[in-house]
């Protein structure tokens, strides 16, 4: 009897408490939606380097037919603002015009 009256007493706690278990404990854990987000995430990264990297990949194979080896390089330091390995690159903006 005393446990029955606990529980009509209580039950929006006994409510919340339960369903804060549920959520810790259940199919749809909030420890596991998190460990999936960060993966997601991880993926979605992923995804975006390799889509870089093949259009980078395409608009050199079709420029390199056409383009000789100098002009090549040219074409990509200035558009996609690549560089060599022991080389600084400092780029300049110009505020002119911004307000």
């Amino acid at each position: 009897m005393k446990v029955i009256g606990f529980c009509i007493r209580h039950k929006y706690i006994l409510s919340i408490l339960l369903f804060a278990i549920y959520l810790m404990f259940g199919d749809n854990n909030i420890f596991e939606s998190r460990k999936l987000n960060k993966e997601i995430k991880a993926l979605e990264m992923e995804l975006q380097q390799y889509q870089t990297a093949v259009t980078t990949i395409k608009l050199q194979n079709t420029l390199s037919p056409v383009i000789v080896k100098e002009e090549r390089e040219e074409y990509f330091r200035k558009r996609h603002h690549l560089k060599k390995e022991n080389e600084d690159i400092f780029r300049i903006v110009s505020t002119e015009g911004q307000e």
